[in-house]
């Protein structure tokens, strides 16, 4: 144990070689009562700090030889000897060699680098180099052409002032038009070395030039072409094409669309795998269809046809083959809806057509409202069904036919204000139903008048059965003879 007097005592402590490397430490001290009891650290820490001392060597006055790491202090310029380079010397002349990598020289004037060669990697990263990608963020002038070389199909292409007052032509590197810029392309087919962003200028098979705006390498483009007559198809959209020899053509976008060879002023709006073939002729979009007569129309839907000069077909396998016509299939079976014969209007419509009315009751239902309807002829006779404030009038000939598997006869019903039939035409029996028939008594209306015996007229009249009655719908004072 260590002697404690009045709370002071003395211990000499050794932790060891090593421990004190100029790191700041402190020391713990922890206490308790003789015999038992937890240790209490005391607070504050006491730190631990070096206590000075020093030795003088008798022999150090006359010291001649001292190794280097037991000089203290600073070694004045003078006590240097005369070949030691120090900071700040002029008129230096260094006659022998230096190796090393040079990390340490700064602020060297690289004018006054006469012979030897710099790698890239001494140059600043702004420098453009040769095979590196680079990136212009200024403006560039070249005062002289400026050449382009693509090695792998062995044309080089040079872009240079074509002497406009601003812009540049590209031409192939023996001044003619260009015909080649990266890979080949042809009607139908992309670039598949194309990146999205690219824009190629190249020509077709047929000779085209061609301004490809491409996507990537799936096939999405837009293409400007010139063709012939100084007209221009722009085509748009994923595998879509001009074939040869269309000109004027236009497709809006849309999945393998296409005009086909020799049609002129055709449009595809959109969708896919459409087809216009013909003079003029627009598929306006949707699929499958196919608009192959001069000026012919398919505003869209799918698998419709317009083969007829100016024919229009629309809604779904509406076929409209003959000039003129107009065929409407609604999508209630795959079944071809055909046209005829020129200059039709036809429609399919299993829910029925209406007209004035969006809520057709039959085949055909038309809302007439406060109007008429009426049929005429090219002269301007109606020769059919007149309707108009309630009348119907059929111009000479009404016919009534029985039902389609000929069950029922055909029968005309005339009915009063509460419902109730007041004539009936049975056309089975022939047989005319009503309450009251007025004839006519005008002498007018009559002829081949001739004399009858009076007596025997009066002799049959007067052995009728006469009585008085009444209709079952009439007023029981309401009496007939």
């Amino acid at each position: 144990g260590t002697a404690v007097s009045n709370g002071l005592f003395t211990a000499t402590l050794d932790f060891g070689p090593g421990i004190f490397t100029g790191s700041n430490y402190w020391l713990e001290v922890d206490v308790r009562t003789n015999g038992a009891g937890s240790y209490t650290a005391l607070s504050p820490l006491q730190a631990i700090t070096p206590t000075p001392y020093a030795l003088y060597a008798p022999a150090a006055g006359s010291a001649n030889a001292v190794l280097a790491q037991n000089i203290t202090g600073a070694i004045s310029l003078a006590q240097l000897p005369v070949g030691v380079l120090t900071n700040g010397a002029a008129g230096v002349n260094l006659s022998g060699t230096f190796s090393g990598n040079g990390a340490g020289v700064t602020n060297l004037n690289a004018s006054q680098i006469t012979s030897g060669t710099l790698n890239a990697a001494q140059l600043p990263a702004n420098v453009a180099t040769l095979n590196a990608n680079q990136t212009f963020s200024g403006a560039n002038v070249f005062s002289r052409s400026l050449s382009v070389t693509n090695t792998a199909p062995a044309q080089g292409v040079s872009l240079y002032q074509n002497g406009l007052a601003s812009g540049f032509a590209i031409r192939s590197t023996n001044g003619q038009p260009l015909a080649e810029l990266g890979v080949a392309w042809y009607p139908g087919e992309y670039s598949a070395d194309a990146q999205p962003g690219d824009v190629v200028l190249r020509a077709s098979q047929g000779g085209r030039q061609q301004l490809i705006l491409q996507t990537g390498s799936g096939g999405a483009a837009i293409i400007i072409e010139e063709t012939t007559n100084n007209l221009s198809n722009i085509i748009g959209g994923t595998y879509s094409a001009a074939l040869a020899g269309a000109s004027g053509a236009t497709i809006g976008g849309g999945y393998a669309n296409s005009v086909a060879n020799n049609s002129s002023f055709c449009t595809v709006g959109g969708g896919a795998d459409n087809i216009v073939s013909n003079f003029a002729a627009t598929v306006s979009g949707g699929y499958a269809n196919q608009a192959t007569g001069a000026g012919s129309m398919v505003p869209g839907g799918g698998n419709n046809i317009a083969s007829g000069q100016n024919a229009f077909a629309a809604g779904t396998h509406a076929f409209a083959t003959n000039n003129g016509v107009f065929v409407w299939a609604d999508s209630q079976s795959t079944t071809n809806f055909n046209s005829t014969g020129p200059n039709q209007f036809l429609i399919r419509a299993a829910g029925g057509v209406g007209i004035n009315t969006n809520a057709p009751s039959g085949t055909l239902t038309i809302n007439t409202g406060v109007g008429a309807l009426t049929f005429r002829n090219d002269n301007g006779i109606a020769p059919g069904l007149v309707s108009d404030a309630g009348y119907l009038r059929f111009r000479n000939r009404l016919e009534v036919w029985p039902n389609d598997d000929a069950t029922v006869s055909g029968y005309v019903d005339v009915r009063n204000t509460s419902g109730n039939p007041t004539i009936s035409l049975d056309g089975q029996s022939g047989t005319i139903t009503c309450m009251t028939l007025n004839q006519t008594s005008d002498r007018n209306a009559k002829e081949n008048f001739a004399p009858v015996n009076v007596q025997t007229v009066l002799a049959k009249v007067c052995s009728l059965p006469l009585a008085e009655w009444n209709y079952k719908t009439d007023p029981v004072d309401e009496k007939h003879l």
